[in-house]
């Protein structure tokens, strides 16, 4: 070896005079600029006198350098080249801040110190005197260490760390390699217990950059580091581990075996020894048979932990996010060995396994580190000693890794067929066993690979579809190829058929191609594809596709331990083939998953949670099992059949025995109805108590009640379609027109085409029966089968004729049935496209319990892991409030601060910046939280509304105005500002605090019911806010007509 110990006396030229210096000179430059402002990485305004955070990520930007990713770059680029000016110095500074950082343990061992690095007579350690005490210490910690990994070269370091570790190792003997910790544990007992020298501030820093060395110095840094490893080895009967650590530190790793090998320092035997006595076989088996896949192997099959561990971290990297061994050859000396070894080894452990009794051999708790295993003659082995056993599914926290079953199902699961074999070879390694049909079945399920051979040596056409039509079924977890397979077959995503989507047609062509006897084999093998309930859903799906379960059998075991899998195979079951039975059974069973989803109200959140997605889904097979191309036309359906059903109900009806009492379900102008009631032609205010159990008189209670709920769900589901995009044909949304409860939902709605026609006219406006009127009066025709979509009020702002259709709803007196055109709309601001979070609410307090119960009819759920949130499937977006609360505690012991705003790809988790999210999911997510803020906000005082809240309100406050002939107020800002007789006011339009100019706050209790004879509101919905502030412009502009002393008397 090269490197010479005594060097290490000559490292700290620059002392530690120079490294103070500089520690006080930069705390000196941060007071002075303490006041400076800045926007950290996450976009908080913060001050530097505070905290230096980091004010950008650069861990994709390859030219990035270190003090890229921190604020006032220049500052301290200034303050290097003033006052540290070279590698050296700062070097130096950094192991002065490691002493200083762990002045205790340094201070006790200054003995070996002096030892290592002193020289002649009077020996001294680098540094004696450790300033405390900076005020801005923690800044200049974070500014020297980012300087450092700008400035200090590898080279340098690498210089340090042979110098210092040979000078360290020259010193070690049992009087100073261990030094004694005395730690008080939380219940006052003291633990002692000992560490290594080498793991001392400057030992432990030079120790790791031996790493770096390049290849002039990597021998020389190899041995210094293998020497501290054997000289702590031979230690380990002296060392006492401290009670949080299981295992001795260790300062080489496989990486630096296989890189010693392939140098050619050592041979074959000297590498196995190091890795054996220091490594493990075990750690051996799985990068050398990772390497062996072949074609694309996704990154959870790579195992990159592995690959680093021996081939160094970062060497072998994905392309397109798979990693390709086969592509790797002669150019890479570590891969090579890694094929030789792979040889070598797994066929000896595979011969010892195989031969196995009940009781584990030497390998056997190291067979799961194998990733692959190629040909038939293994698959047959490993099937023999299996005999009868089952495999083994999924995880056992009890079963041993060393249990036969374990290891032997293991290996089967990572076996291959060699890309030459063939059935016939397959048919030949059979001959003389006694694996049944039954047990290659079992394989084809639990080891996917095998299909395409297996198919073809049962000859069985549709024997692969149907394999995978229970993987897709039954699987919890899809691996990319498997999507990718599974995605030939159906539309459906994973996530769906993960939650319990049933793809009926592929069913069917799978069962009428294989037969019933193939099939059922296959049934009963799929349970080695799952690992938890997806196995028993399955067979309640296929009997109920196949006729086998009787519907009110169904129905009242589902009401009885509300089953979610038995729900959303309720529209699996055959329907009849007659037109009016088929109506009639559709209805029933659409009438009964819309009950279980009305009683999930009574339940949690979790629980109402995936009662609801299991709705989504029972709606979903049942409007495939009935033709629909999607559930929207199924409910439309549903709802108008329910309507026809009760068209004689909407006239006067004789109740029998009565005597001229007589009951009409009557349907107002907005679509709710009531039940009305008259005798002998006078009107009754409700129904007499002694027709409560009257036949005719509940059936009419119950359609009522069904009319109420129908109106609910038509509203919430156009609401929805609205926010969605969700497009209907002409013919559908005419066809609802005939319903006397959807009818006054739809009408007064704005819609507009699916997709623009060049050859034709834009239209945007309300549909009749000869088109599309709009604010102008302009009608458009239609085709009966064009698509339209229920505008948005972005698309009333993007087309840039919001305002007319305001006016419009006030002159035409229009009440929609939810806020479209007088809606609240969030544009995206430009400075915040580039940013994967949304500040706009940042900082507001709510109540949890009380946001989480706004947003439940808004699609919000709360999760424990994850918060709350909201899932857009079809878009795959997930919108998520960010915020320290806990949102299932009953009470709320501090209300919480809301942090940000995230949207993220629901695949992938991946945050999303702002320009990538559709516009309408950004307006509604956003109008959410702000609804949330406003309703659950914490405290007595309601927050100020939001610029959009605000737009909205001031619309609908000059559309009143003209309305009622008030001309002595006008709106300036966010302030109607009125002047009376008595006075002149201001009504703030987000909070509705009234001031009178020159004087107080007025206090008014809301009177908005004073004037609900001439008040207007555009829409159905209830808005007391926007009610109230109305109500009181309109009181302060009539000041002189005010009555109430209490406000007279605050009116100066």
């Amino acid at each position: 070896m090269k490197t010479d110990g005594k060097e290490a006396a000559s490292l700290f030229v620059h002392g530690e005079k120079a490294c103070i210096r500089v520690l006080k000179a930069l705390n000196d430059l941060i007071e002075e600029n303490r006041g400076l402002t800045y926007k950290t990485a996450w976009n908080e305004e913060e001050m530097l006198g505070n905290s230096l955070e980091r004010c950008r990520w650069t861990g994709e930007d390859p030219d990035a350098t270190p003090l890229d990713a921190w604020p006032f770059r220049e500052l301290w680029e200034d303050f290097y080249q003033r006052e540290i000016k070279t590698p050296e110095l700062l070097l130096e500074i950094a192991l002065y801040q490691e002493c200083r950082a762990r002045r205790g343990c340094y201070e006790q061992n200054l003995p070996l110190y002096k030892k290592v690095f002193g020289s002649g007579l009077i020996k001294k350690p680098p540094f004696s005197d450790l300033v405390q005490g900076l005020r801005y210490g923690v800044q200049a910690r974070t500014v020297l260490e980012t300087l450092f990994s700008e400035y200090v070269p590898t080279a340098l370091k690498v210089r340090f760390g042979l110098c210092g570790t040979a000078a360290l190792l020259s010193a070690l003997d049992s009087s100073n390699d261990f030094y004694t910790v005395s730690e008080k544990r939380w219940n006052g007992e003291i633990q002692t217990y000992t560490e290594r020298a080498a793991e001392l501030p400057i030992f432990k820093s030079m120790r790791l950059w031996l790493s770096g060395a390049e290849e002039k110095d990597w021998a020389d840094a190899f041995t210094l580091r293998f020497r501290l490893q054997q000289y702590y080895l031979e230690q380990r009967k002296r060392e006492q581990l401290p009670p949080h650590q299981s295992r001795y530190g260790a300062y080489l790793f496989l990486s630096d075996y296989v890189q010693c090998y392939v140098r050619g320092f050592w041979d074959k035997d000297l590498f196995y020894k190091a890795v054996f006595d220091f490594s493990g076989l075990g750690a051996l088996l799985e990068p050398v048979s990772i390497v062996e896949q072949r074609g694309a192997v996704s990154s959870r099959n790579a195992r990159i932990g592995a690959l680093n561990a021996f081939f160094g971290t970062g060497v072998i990297s994905p392309s397109d996010g798979k990693f390709r061994f086969d592509n790797i050859g002669k150019e890479m000396p570590a891969m090579v060995l890694a094929h030789e070894l792979y040889r070598e080894i797994v066929p000896q452990v595979l011969k010892v396994e195989l031969k196995r009794g009940e009781q584990p051999t030497p390998f056997s708790r190291l067979i799961s580190n194998i990733r692959v295993i190629y040909g038939i003659d293994y698959m047959v082995q490993i099937l023999t000693a299996l005999g009868k056993e089952p495999l083994q599914r999924g995880y056992s926290y009890y079963a041993s890794a060393a249990e036969k079953r374990r290891v032997l199902s293991h290996l089967l699961k990572v076996s291959m067929p060699k890309e030459e074999e063939t059935a016939a070879d397959l048919a030949k390694a059979l001959k003389g066993t006694d694996i049944t049909k039954k047990r290659l079945a079992e394989l084809a399920m639990y080891a996917e690979q095998w299909i395409p051979m297996l198919e073809d040596y049962f000859a069985v056409p549709g024997f692969s579809d149907t394999c995978y039509y229970f993987m897709a079924h039954t699987s919890e977890h899809f691996d990319d190829h498997i999507t990718s397979i599974i995605a030939r077959y159906t539309p459906l995503s994973p996530e769906e058929l993960h939650d319990g989507a049933f793809d009926l047609n592929w069913f069917f062509e799978s069962y009428e191609k294989v037969g019933e006897k193939t099939f059922k084999l296959l049934y009963d093998a799929a349970k080695y594809s799952s690992t938890g309930a997806a196995h028993g859903r399955a067979r309640k799906y296929a009997d109920a596709a196949l006729g086998k379960k009787d519907k009110e059998e169904l129905k009242a075991e589902i009401n009885a331990k509300r089953n979610k899998d038995l729900l959303m195979s309720l529209g699996l079951l055959p329907l009849p083939s007659a037109k009016a039975d088929r109506e009639e059974e559709l209805l029933d069973r659409y009438q009964f998953i819309q009950k279980y989803k009305k009683e999930s109200r009574q339940f949690g959140a979790q629980r109402r949670a995936s009662e609801g997605r299991a709705v989504q889904l029972a709606l979903q097979n049942l409007s495939v099992n009935a033709g629909f191309t999607d559930v929207t036309r199924l409910v439309l359906r549903m709802e108008s059949r329910l309507v026809e059903n009760a068209s004689s109900c909407f006239t006067w009806q004789p109740v029998d025995g009565a005597d001229g009492t007589e009951l009409m379900i009557a349907v107002d102008e907005n679509g709710k109805s009531t039940l009305k009631c008259r005798k002998d032609g006078k009107a009754l205010k409700s129904v007499p108590a002694r027709l409560k159990k009257n036949e005719q008189a509940v059936k009419m209670q119950e359609l009522n009640k069904a009319l109420k709920d129908q109106y609910s769900r038509t509203k919430q589901m156009l609401e929805q379609a609205m926010e969605d995009r969700t497009a209907f044909e002409v013919w559908e949304l005419l066809e609802l027109y005939q319903n006397p409860v959807a009818a006054p939902i739809l009408k007064p709605l704005i819609v507009l085409p699916e997709h623009a026609d060049q050859t034709k006219p834009f239209c945007m406006g309300f549909l009749t029966e000869d088109g599309i009127l709009d604010y102008q009066g302009k009608l458009t025709k239609v085709q009966s089968d064009d698509t339209l979509l229920i505008a948005h009020p972005f698309d009333l702002y993007r087309e840039g004729h919001w305002s007319e259709y305001q006016k419009l709803l006030f002159e035409k007196q229009l009440k929609q049935p939810f806020k479209q055109v007088f809606r609240e709309l969030y544009v995206k601001l430009p400075e915040e496209l580039e940013k994967g979070e949304s500040m706009l609410f940042s900082g507001n307090q709510i109540q949890p319990q009380k946001t989480v119960g706004v947003l439940r009819g808004r699609r919000w759920v709360a999760d424990y892991d994850d918060g709350l949130q909201k899932i857009y499937y079809k878009e795959n977006i997930v919108a998520r409030i960010y915020a320290m609360a806990d949102w299932f505690s009953p009470g709320d012991i501090e209300a919480p601060t809301l942090e940000w705003m995230v949207f993220l790809d629901r695949k992938t988790g991946k945050t999303m910046k702002m320009k990538e999210i559709p516009d309408i999911i950004y307006s509604e997510v956003m109008r959410d939280v702000d609804l949330a803020v406003s309703v659950a906000h914490a405290g007595g005082v309601d927050p100020e509304a939001s610029h959009s809240t605000v737009e909205m309100r001031r619309a609908i406050v000059e559309c009143n105005l003209a309305l009622f002939g008030i001309r002595n107020v006008k709106v300036e800002g966010n302030f109607a500002v009125i002047k009376g007789k008595l006075g002149e006011y201001t009504v703030h339009l987000g909070s509705g605090v009234v001031h009178q100019m020159g004087n107080a706050m007025l206090f008014v209790v809301p009177v908005h019911s004073q004037h609900r004879g001439r008040m207007f509101l555009p829409f159905v919905d209830d808005d007391p806010k926007t009610a109230e502030i109305m109500s009181k412009i309109v009181l302060f502009a009539e000041d002189t007509k005010i009555k109430d002393p209490g406000i007279l008397n605050q009116i100066r």
